[in-house]
């Protein structure tokens, strides 16, 4: 074992360091930031996979899902390191298996910079068979609101403070599992090209509003943070089943 290199302990506890070691703490499932804070200097061991994760030394974020996008799709989360991480890589692999030009990021409310993925976020898309290369978290901001067509939140306190932060997208935000519901709602798109996918798809959202009733409960998709694996697997499957809706139902034509 290296020098500084801490062992990630999976019990369903938040992380909290001491000198030479990890001890652990009563999880609150707010407290994203300090566990990011315990991250940023030193190097983690998942004794479950004996890999090393830790804070990235290349400053290198990710790059859109396909070559020039023509419609871009933010998810959002808190701290921008378990949920929204998770959403989007699964959905690029569906928008990359339709081969549509769809820039797909995300971005957190309250994230800190340059943070890596939770381990047990990782493993969770390990176990979905997508390896999420090159991923540092980075937090809101004006400029991401400004190219992104459509802005899907995990819960409602986060749609309330984006819009509330960035009224400017208010028309452009919407939570995830609420406009899943409205795309499944709606007829199918039909065939449509590549680069009319994304326009096609708000037309969708739209249509949907007068055939879905509000969700009333499950409405969130919970933080997982300081739980065990089995948690964060079944939060990137809740994701998967909400994400995979916005791809149904469409047929892309070519040439």
């Amino acid at each position: 074992m290296s020098p500084g290199l801490k062992l990630f302990e999976p019990p369903s506890q938040n992380l909290k360091r001491s000198p030479g070691r990890v001890t652990a703490r009563p999880a609150s499932g707010e407290d994203v930031e300090e566990l990011a804070r315990d991250w940023q200097n030193c190097e983690v061991l998942d004794t479950t996979t004996d890999r090393v994760v830790g804070r990235s030394t290349s400053r290198k974020r990710r790059g859109p899902s396909t070559a020039d996008p023509n419609f871009s799709i933010l998810l959002v989360c808190r701290a921008n390191i378990c949920r929204s991480p998770m959403a989007e890589f699964l959905a690029r692999r569906e928008a990359e298996s339709l081969g549509l030009p769809v820039r797909i990021s995300s971005a957190g409310t309250h994230a800190k910079a340059d943070f890596p993925m939770h381990p047990f976020a990782r493993q969770a898309l390990a176990s979905m068979q997508i390896e999420p290369d090159h991923f540092l978290s980075r937090p809101m901001t004006a400029a991401l609101i400004e190219r992104s067509n459509l802005i899907l939140t995990m819960t409602d306190a986060q749609r309330s403070w984006v819009v509330s932060t960035f009224p400017q997208a208010l028309q452009r935000t919407y939570l995830l599992t609420q406009f899943s519901r409205l795309i499944a709602a709606a007829p199918d798109q039909g065939a449509v090209s590549p680069t009319d996918w994304g326009p096609s798809l708000l037309a969708r959202a739209a249509e949907g509003r007068s055939l879905a009733q509000p969700l009333v409960t499950g409405r969130d998709i919970e933080d997982p943070i300081g739980r065990r694996l089995r948690s964060f697997q079944n939060c990137a499957g809740t994701i998967e089943e909400r994400v995979q809706s916005l791809f149904a139902g469409a047929t892309i034509t070519r040439g």
